[in-house]
C-alpha cells in the first residue's frame, strides 16, 4: 500500500508550490493579518494636542503604533499646511488696515513668527514625504523601527507646537490692530 504525499496538497492549499511550505505559511499569516487606523485617526482630529494622545496610548496600546504614525503624520502635516497658509494670510491683516486708511500704524510680523511659519511648512512638506514612504514600508514589513517612530512623532510634536504658538502670535497681532478701531477690544 502507498503513502499519500501531502506535500503538494500542503503547497497547493497554500497557494505555492510544495518547494518552500514555509514560505507559503508566513505569505498567508500576512496577508490574514489586516490592520485599520481610521479610528485612531479620527480620534487624534477632534480635538489634536490631547484626542492625538489618546490616539497615539490606544493605538500602541493594540500594537498598532507602527501603522498610525505614518497616516498621522501625513493627516497633521496636510492639516499643518492649511493652517499655516491661513496663518500667513492673516498676519497680512494690519497692512491691509492700514491701506484702508482703517488705522494708522502697522503692525508687522516679528522675524521669528516668519521663520517659525516657513519653518511649520516645511515640517508639514517632510512629514507628508515620510508619511507616505514609510506607510509602504510599514504596509510590507508590518513594522517600523524605534528611531522611525521617534522621527514621526517628533515631527507632529514640532508641527503641533509651532501652530499653537503661531496661532497666540497671530492672536496677539489681531488684537493689537483691531484695539484702535473698537477701544474696548483689547
Amino acid at each position: 500500500m502507498e503513502k499519500p504525499n501531502l506535500a503538494p496538497q500542503i503547497g497547493s492549499e497554500l497557494g505555492q508550490n510544495a518547494a518552500d511550505p514555509l514560505e507559503a505559511l508566513v505569505t498567508k499569516l500576512r496577508e490574514k493579518k489586516k490592520f485599520s487606523t481610521t479610528k485612531y485617526l479620527i480620534l487624534s482630529l477632534v480635538l489634536p494636542p490631547f484626542t492625538l494622545a489618546l490616539a497615539f496610548y490606544f493605538a500602541w496600546r493594540k500594537q498598532l503604533l507602527f501603522a498610525f504614525l505614518p497616516v498621522a503624520s501625513i493627516s497633521f502635516s496636510l492639516l499643518s499646511i492649511l493652517v499655516t497658509f491661513g496663518q500667513f494670510f492673516t498676519a497680512q491683516v494690519p497692512r491691509a488696515l492700514v491701506e484702508m486708511g482703517i488705522i494708522n500704524d502697522e503692525i508687522q510680523l516679528g522675524g521669528f513668527l516668519t521663520f517659525y511659519i516657513y519653518l511649520t511648512f516645511a515640517l508639514a512638506i517632510f512629514g507628508i514625504i515620510s508619511g507616505i514612504y514609510y506607510r509602504r514600508k510599514a504596509g510590507r514589513n508590518l513594522a517600523l523601527s524605534k528611531n522611525v517612530q521617534l522621527l514621526l512623532f517628533t515631527n507632529i510634536s514640532l508641527q503641533m507646537i509651532l501652530i499653537i504658538y503661531i496661532l497666540g502670535s497671530i492672536g496677539s497681532i489681531a488684537s493689537r490692530a483691531i484695539a484702535p478701531v473698537y477701544p474696548g477690544f483689547d
